[in-house]
């Protein structure tokens, strides 16, 4: 894709929005998208049909580069695939970088 061009979004809202509150999120959605310069190529409504799985196959398929939706908690919590941030919390026990095992990759001949 050139640089130039515009970035292809979807937007996605949950299942158990409905109808005017949709709508609400949509123009949230879009006025976010127009505001990052993203062009809108599909917007997927859990209440009449779509599914979360209908957004990510779009992006998956190299129709879309962006998903969005209103606010985190419109995310399924059992979405696949999904993104996770390993933030360990402070009051938690750590582990060290040092004690987790890595495991080593030879380079490549065609590396050099």
């Amino acid at each position: 894709m050139a640089q130039d061009a515009a970035l292809r979004a979807v937007i996605y809202v949950a299942d158990g929005i409905h109808n005017d509150e949709a709508w609400q999120w949509v123009k949230l959605c879009a006025a976010h998208c127009a505001h990052r310069g993203y062009r809108v190529i599909a917007v997927v409504i859990a209440d009449i049909g779509g599914r979360w799985s209908d957004a990510v196959t779009m992006l998956g398929a190299g129709e879309a580069e962006v998903l969005v939706v209103g606010e985190y908690r419109q995310i399924p919590a059992d979405r696949v695939p999904r993104v996770e941030i390993a933030d360990i919390d402070e009051s938690s026990e750590q582990t060290s970088m040092s004690e987790l095992s890595t495991r080593r990759i030879p380079p490549s001949a065609d590396a050099e």
